[in-house]
């Protein structure tokens, strides 16, 4: 299979990572506001506390997370613009001035979102190959390529 040249911007890769980021570690952020919110019933100073970690600590470690995760050269594998064909062996990427092949092996899983396909690889937790659905000419591409990433052991996760 063949696709046409493609590519996503940064932002949305930015938020699928976050978005993955969050839905596991919620309660990295949620439980120490939840102990200092019922602690400021008792002493009003904890208050100072919460806004120091919703204004300080918070954003100094969200700047963490972009750094680890979006700050990584496999994420130009998603927002440059390509041409992607898939065969047997694995996925070809065909960018300006070089190329690179993803082999099957490579990847642990994939998701789907409303407009995306995000294969995700096993480089680092978080990293993601993002196809846009618009890629695939019809229905039928998109099973069959669901159906390749089946055989290799790929599976919906």
């Amino acid at each position: 299979m063949h696709f046409e040249p493609f590519a996503i911007s940064s932002a949305i890769y930015t938020k699928l990572v976050f978005r993955g980021y969050f839905a596991r570690y919620w309660w990295l952020y949620a439980l120490p506001l939840s102990i200092l919110i019922i602690l400021t019933f008792y002493n009003i100073n904890f208050l100072y506390t919460i806004l120091i970690l919703c204004f300080i600590v918070y954003p100094m470690a969200l700047i963490m997370v972009y750094f680890w995760y979006l700050l990584t050269g496999e994420i130009r594998w998603s927002i440059l613009e390509k041409e992607m064909a898939i065969s047997d062996s694995g996925i070809m990427l065909t960018f300006e001035g070089f190329t690179k092949e993803l082999q099957w092996d490579e990847f642990s899983g994939f998701s789907t979102t409303g407009k995306y396909l995000f294969l995700k690889l096993k480089v680092r937790r978080f990293t993601y190959f993002v196809i846009p659905f618009d890629v695939f000419a019809d229905k039928e591409q998109l099973r069959k390529f669901v159906k390749m990433l089946n055989s290799h052991n790929i599976i919906i996760n």
